[in-house]
């Protein structure tokens, strides 16, 4: 998951990801360190907890991140409107080069406004897919274990999935579609697909979707 922390002391313990050894864990905090582990079920558990805690506690940064993008569409077309205006009173040249200059400076001066926007969604969508994973695992994981979910769902197969496995390999409308496939199985009890059918079946349903 992204950093959701809100300062430099939160930052020392938020819990990024962790990756799994043989017999260890490796885990990867906010502030660039990681910290080495027995690889043992209740250390995976300890660690499962603590990032879901992290999910619902994200409020507050979410609302900072949403913030944070209004100030700088706010400043972004000050700027605009200003670059616009000192290109006017230049003066001396045709009002499609007085525009063009004008948006040109505004871009430039602009780019930390738009690298702020394009984190702040990033952060947002992280969050959103998180919460969703964290209220819909239970789902999720009966779906990726029911073999009629995984023939109507273009997602890697894995029996058991953890809110560490959404950084690597799980988008977020893969999750809802994982979850409206095992809603619909499991309101239509419908027979199911052998486990030899399942990969050649796959791609029939893929290219019906095209």
């Amino acid at each position: 998951m992204k950093d959701y922390s809100l300062n430099e002391e939160e930052r020392k313990n938020f819990i990024l990801n962790y990756t799994k050894e043989e017999e260890t864990i490796t885990v990867n905090f906010a502030d660039g360190s990681n910290y080495t582990i027995p690889n043992t079920e209740s250390n995976e558990n300890k660690l499962e907890g603590k990032m879901i805690e992290q999910v619902a506690n994200s409020k507050e940064r979410k609302h900072k991140a949403i913030r944070s993008t209004g100030i700088a569409i706010v400043i972004i077309f000050l700027f605009t409107a200003a670059s616009l205006n000192g290109a006017y009173w230049l003066g001396n040249m045709p009002q499609i080069n007085e525009i063009a200059l004008g948006l040109g400076i505004a871009a430039v001066v602009n780019i930390p406004m738009f690298a702020k926007i394009i984190k702040n969604n990033s952060l947002l969508r992280d969050i959103e897919k998180n919460k969703f994973f964290v209220k819909n695992q239970e789902v999720i994981n009966r779906g990726l274990n029911n073999t009629n979910v995984l023939v109507n769902s273009n997602v890697p197969e894995k029996g058991i999935i953890t809110i560490n496995d959404m950084d690597y390999s799980y988008k977020y409308n893969e999750l809802k579609q994982i979850v409206a496939n095992t809603e619909r199985q499991e309101t239509f009890s419908f027979d199911t697909f052998s486990e030899n059918d399942v990969e050649q079946e796959k791609p029939k349903v893929r290219s019906r979707r095209r």
